[in-house]
């Protein structure tokens, strides 16, 4: 995946980035975060289904949806391999 043919907060002219790198680390939310990442990275079942991409469904599907097959959609996205 290259991130820089993304649409992701963590791109760096996305305008949301500046946002989440400077995240309270001591707000309950994002540690309930970071522990909800780390118990998905040691579960056994992946709930994307292998997903190598994903786009959130309030924007129009990216181009490249078109070659790639849909694993899964939850939480206002949908995931692809």
């Amino acid at each position: 995946m290259r991130l820089g043919t993304l649409h992701s907060c963590w791109n760096e002219k996305d305008p949301n980035r500046d946002v989440i790198i400077n995240l309270d680390k001591n707000d309950t939310v994002y540690s309930d975060a970071v522990a909800a990442v780390a118990l998905a990275a040691v579960d056994d079942e992946d709930p994307t289904k292998g997903a190598t991409h994903y786009y959130a469904t309030f924007i129009d599907a990216p181009w490249w949806t078109k070659n790639l097959k849909e694993t899964v959609e939850f939480g206002g996205h949908k995931f692809y391999k």
